[in-house]
């Protein structure tokens, strides 16, 4: 598989971690992200480095650990939009789906 077609594979993932911590400004180790994400750590452990890559997240090691932070550099702006714009639209679909009468018709009333 080729990295275009993992990052595509990943891209709702890619999303969730980026939404979950786009508010954050300090740096976050991978458990912190996971729990603001709700993704689990070690999906967390594939992620974090594709942002990074992206330009999306600052990386900074210590001894074993790595921390990750939204970055403030131009380069991952291009991938912040995109990211951003994907979540807007994933939220506006969202809610159209729990406003449509067909679509509550098919929730059991309890």
């Amino acid at each position: 598989m080729k990295d275009s077609e993992k990052l595509h594979s990943q891209f709702p993932h890619l999303i969730r971690v980026y939404a979950g911590v786009k508010n954050s400004s300090h740096w976050l180790d991978m458990e912190e992200i996971a729990q603001l994400t709700g993704v689990n750590t070690h999906s967390i452990r594939r992620l974090a480095p594709m942002l990074h890559r992206l330009g999306v997240f600052d990386c900074a090691r210590s001894s074993n650990s790595f921390y990750y932070k939204i970055t403030n550099h131009p380069q991952g702006r291009k991938h912040m939009l995109a990211l951003e714009t994907a979540y807007r639209r994933l939220m506006e679909a969202a809610l159209l789906r729990a406003t449509e009468p067909s679509y509550k018709a098919q929730i059991p009333i309890e």
